[in-house]
């Protein structure tokens, strides 16, 4: 298929293995990712008795495909045996399983074995839902999220290619991060100090990089003008997204204003975290809620950093009348701490570094789905809510993505619920788990029969 090839070197690559019960689409998907007719598809169950295997790249990155006999209940003869030896040594070589269900014939019982089977495994997995043709479709996927399985289930056809580059692109996504863990190394938390000029910035980087504690790795960043600063604090790593020193000759300040919000956007794109820098004295300006606003779509964390705080002392300005004006100007950032500071008076800031980790943690934070329903649909019990006189009734919720944290809620409506019901259920989920510093996406899909 288009931007992935095979070849025949199967040094010791990542190994995939298609996973899923006869009949559900595996021959056909390798044969479609491999390019070629390598793989037998025939309607006759158990085609499959050996194991294939292709090496194939995608976007650069190579790995080994294979394709086993279609996932049997009970062997119950002698060659239905043998073809699950075969897929019990696949199981223990694969790197990464590639679980597929079969959305037409919708969920079996033998797809909750194979739900067992990968949680007694603990191997990594990714979930599609083959035989969708198309967006018209997808609600069919619905009832595969009862298995309880982690992420999203992806719909697919790969008869027909639909949504095929996007599961290469989930594999190799997901191959990397097992190669990241599996080597030990670190991955550093990008944190972007972002902000107007002279609010601090340049003051508060020098000052967490000027302590004797950090180890610093300098090495020039992605965009022409900024620097990205590695370094090691603790146990923890931490990349600074440096925005500062953004300041160049202009005739015109709204030039200027231009060129460092753009800047701060472009370090807010690359970040987990924002740490958005206002001064106390001025309090928030439309520029500081642009860039509040865009790390919130961005689904980026954040932390308000109110510099500056002791230039308050004399004035009529207090620290929480500060922070009360900062929240109400700053609305998309309800769930961010807002921590005052002085970046050139404090002694010690890295506190700061703590704070930012905890939020990337949050960020990143996933709840089981089992306990996630069970969490819901106790708040939900003492409340109703209703829609043009119909009342909202929440079927099951599952966890579908994290960084930010993205749930979807399959109800009975086919429309969006009121934004009260979507609030209620976000102020819950921050009630019942700490989500501080990081936004929430919630999805609604109607949980819909299947058809036939």
């Amino acid at each position: 298929m288009e931007d992935a090839t095979t070849n025949k070197e199967t040094a010791r690559l990542p190994r995939v293995l298609l996973l899923g019960r006869p009949n559900v689409g595996k021959s056909t998907l390798f044969n479609r990712v491999a390019d070629k007719r390598v793989a037998i598809t025939d309607p006759i169950p158990h085609t499959t008795r050996d194991l294939l295997a292709e090496v194939v790249t995608y976007k650069g990155v190579s790995f080994e495909l294979l394709d086993a006999a279609g996932f049997l209940d009970r062997p119950d003869d002698t060659l239905q045996e043998a073809i699950q030896r075969g897929l019990g040594s696949a199981l223990n070589d694969a790197d990464l399983l590639v679980f597929m269900l079969d959305a037409e014939e919708g969920l079996t019982a033998v797809d909750r074995e194979i739900t067992g089977l990968l949680r007694r495994e603990g191997k990594e997995y990714v979930v599609c839902a083959n035989k969708v043709h198309g967006p018209a479709d997808e609600p069919a996927v619905a009832e595969f999220y009862e298995l309880g399985l982690e992420g999203e289930i992806l719909p697919i056809s790969a008869k027909g290619g639909y949504n095929v580059k996007k599961l290469l692109a989930l594999i190799v996504e997901r191959l990397s991060e097992i190669e990241t863990a599996g080597a030990g190394a670190r991955p550093a938390l990008k944190i972007a100090v972002a902000g107007r000029p002279n609010v601090g910035k340049s003051t508060l980087i020098n000052k967490i990089l000027g302590t004797e504690r950090v180890v610093v790795d300098d090495r020039p960043g992605t965009t022409r003008d900024a620097v990205d600063i590695t370094f090691d604090y603790g146990s923890e790593r931490y990349m600074l997204v440096d925005t500062a020193g953004i300041r160049r000759k202009s005739r015109k300040k709204d030039a200027l204003e231009e060129y460092s919000l753009n800047k701060a956007l472009a370090a807010v794109k690359r970040a987990d975290v924002a740490v958005i820098v206002l001064d106390a004295l001025e309090g928030p300006t439309q520029q500081d809620a642009r860039i509040a606003g865009y790390a919130h779509n961005r689904g980026v964390g954040a932390i308000v950093f109110l510099n500056k705080i002791d230039l308050l002392e004399g004035t009529e300005h207090t620290v929480e009348s500060v922070i009360e004006d900062t929240r109400i100007e700053m609305k998309y950032l309800s769930y961010a701490p807002v921590l005052p500071a002085s970046a050139l008076r404090d002694a010690d800031l890295m506190w700061l570094l703590s704070a930012a980790a905890e939020i990337g943690a949050n960020r990143r934070r996933r709840i089981p789905t089992a306990e996630l329903n069970e969490y819901l649909r106790g708040e939900l019990e003492t409340y109703r809510f209703t829609r043009k006189g119909r009342e909202v009734k929440l079927f099951y919720a599952t966890q579908t993505d994290v960084a930010p944290p993205t749930f979807t809620l399959f109800i009975n409506l086919k429309t969006e619920p009121h934004f009260s019901y979507k609030r209620f259920i976000e102020n819950r989920l921050r009630d019942g788990y700490d989500f501080t510093g990081t936004p929430i996406r919630l999805e609604f899909r109607p949980k819909e029969k299947r058809r036939g």
